[in-house]
């Protein structure tokens, strides 16, 4: 898969970082590197504190006092009460509070506000002995820290990386206008690995200030296949398998990074998109997920962003990891499992391992034919129509594979969504298409298409002989492994 196809995935899941501070951070002519050593040897090292007092000031609020609590993955868990007071012949309603807390907790991030995702900032507390607030009650996600070397170096860091996406995005479309037009690659390619190198330099200017910190711009922190992809390694694998190479789940301190939810949910929407196998897509989701303790609040948090994330990309998946989420964290939040089983409820039918919806449409010459009809052989249903431009182009490859395998138990429902009986039996004739064929001629409101939820052809299920969907969306040499698999050579 080429770059045109996975690009914008790779942009949305490198926006997802909820920090919205405006840049104060350029030194030595861009020397990131160079720039956080200094503000090190300027701040020193900061031994953790016994306390840490939280000071803030805000305005515009309702209420008269802010809740302090940390994301147990699923739900909110409070802490303790800010009680805020009214300051006397202030504007708009000033509000200030203080929070002095004894730091006997864990190093990571904590919440204070209403606990609406708009009204509740995220906050570093662990090797600052303060941390100030500024900002508006309603908007207090967007607020301000100060006082707190690890907060201001990371909203600094994380800012720079919203710079490096920009560029990175430019990059992108460049790419797209250079194959397009069949130009040389080698100066974008080179522009990458520059843009590659700037990265790193960063990730390893914060890792030297603040390892936690660190941790989360790893996350956000993606490194091209043009600089890193293998020989022989194609994009849509590489994105996959690459997207987190800075990241050590494993590591105890991601329970307490909440931003571990928003990064999983942005990589399952790209990922889902990539036209990878089920399997395919399970080993490399896998590959993230074995790295964390389970049960366990980080394994947790990640489940939550993978079944929000499939839900707009890949249902199977989204199916699969809200069970795997059910099974070990149903009873913690009944309210998000409940949520979660409404949405996963009418997809289960139709993804795989499930008993395939049987179809029952018109042939050309009048009669019906049954999907399940069928059983007792392997059946792949292929969703196509005549003005397919990429469908036409596949029937060569799907007359070849069926010719290969027709006499080992291998048939071929196809369901065109068609609207003219005419183009549809023409398209049959033209292309050669010996296996059985059905249509309702409604195009996108064919019965067939929505029992499957097609949003686009071509598009395949594959069945096993007993009628259940054992693989989607594969065609050319996956189709053919995976024949060679379930009927030989």
């Amino acid at each position: 898969m080429r770059l045109e196809n996975i690009f914008v995935g790779v942009s949305d899941f490198l926006s997802c970082t909820p920090f919205m501070i405006e840049l104060i951070f350029r030194l030595m002519n861009r020397n990131i590197m160079l720039g956080f050593l200094l503000l090190g040897i300027i701040q020193g090292v900061i031994a953790q504190p016994a306390e840490i007092k939280i000071t803030g000031q805000v305005t515009d609020c309702a209420q008269d006092s802010l809740l302090f609590f940390f994301l147990d993955g699923s739900m909110l868990r409070p802490m303790a009460k800010l009680p805020m007071q009214l300051v006397p012949d202030s504007s708009r309603r000033l509000h200030a509070f203080n929070l002095t807390l004894k730091n006997d907790f864990p190093h990571g991030f904590y919440l204070i506000g209403n606990g609406q995702p708009q009204g509740t900032r995220m906050l570093i507390l662990g090797n600052d002995p303060e941390v100030s607030i500024q900002g508006s009650c309603p908007t207090l996600s967007q607020s301000t820290l100060g006082l707190s070397r690890e907060n201001v170096l990371l909203d600094q860091a994380l800012t720079e990386n919203r710079n490096h996406q920009q560029r990175f995005n430019q990059l992108v479309s460049q790419y797209r206008v250079a194959m397009r037009r069949k130009q040389d690659l080698s100066p974008l390619d080179s522009a990458m690995k520059v843009l590659d190198e700037e990265k790193m330099k960063l990730y390893e200017a914060v890792k030297i200030q603040s390892p936690f910190a660190a941790k989360v711009l790893g996350m956000s922190t993606y490194l091209s296949y043009q600089t890193f992809g293998q020989k022989g390694e194609n994009e849509a694998s590489y994105y996959a398998n690459q997207s987190f190479r800075l990241v050590d789940f494993s590591d105890p301190d991601y329970n307490l990074i909440p931003q571990v939810q928003d990064v999983m949910r942005s990589y399952a929407q790209s990922v889902g998109k990539l036209g990878l196998s089920f399997d395919e897509l399970k080993a490399a989701v896998g590959k993230w997920l074995g790295q964390m303790p389970t049960p366990g609040r980080t394994h947790k948090t990640a489940l939550i962003g993978l079944a929000n994330g499939f839900l707009r990309s890949n249902e199977d998946a989204f199916v699969y990891y809200v069970d795997r989420y059910i099974e070990l964290y149903g009873k913690e939040n009944p309210s998000l499992t409940q949520q979660l089983s409404d949405q996963a409820k009418p997809l289960r039918y139709r993804t795989i391992g499930a008993l395939a919806p049987d179809i029952a449409l018109p042939t050309p010459e009048g009669d019906t034919i049954s999907l399940s009809s069928l059983k007792g052989k392997v059946v792949m249903v292929d969703f196509w129509a005549s003005w397919c431009g990429p469908c036409r182009r596949e029937n060569p490859n799907v007359r070849r594979v069926y010719a290969a395998y027709k006499d080992k138990g291998f048939e071929i429902l196809g369901v065109s969504l068609d609207s003219s009986k005419d183009r549809w039996v023409q398209a049959i004739a033209k292309d050669q298409l010996p296996w059985y064929h059905v249509s309702d001629l409604k195009k996108w409101k064919s019965v067939a298409s929505r029992a499957y939820g097609v949003g686009s052809i071509p598009f395949t299920v594959l069945l096993d002989a007993e009628g259940k969907i054992i693989a989607k969306g594969l065609r050319g040499a996956k189709l053919e492994a995976k024949l060679e698999e379930l009927l030989g050579t």
